[in-house]
């Protein structure tokens, strides 16, 4: 199924590409297709997962106690960030 896509790029950008899939033998969208799949086929999600040990031993000098869990320590940095600056 073919969706209509609205993008916002540089004009000089567009005349290249223009250029380049006249030169090709292909359309604009097809160009753009075959770069978002090619972008997304070498895509690989990872979820890093950090034990508190893990994160205490890359911290240095500071101490986390056993009650304190990542999530507390990410929950009060957004808090502060987002909140209190």
């Amino acid at each position: 199924m073919n969706t209509k896509l609205t993008i916002r790029l540089d004009n000089e950008v567009i005349n290249k590409a223009k250029q380049y899939a006249l030169r090709n033998k292909t359309s604009l969208s097809k160009l753009v297709e075959a770069y978002f799949r090619e972008l997304t086929n070498n895509y690989k999600e990872t979820k890093m997962e950090v034990t508190d040990k893990e994160l205490q031993k890359v911290s240095g000098t500071v101490s986390i106690p056993d009650s304190v869990t990542i999530d507390d320590l990410l929950t009060d940095r957004l808090f502060n960030k987002y909140i209190h600056d």
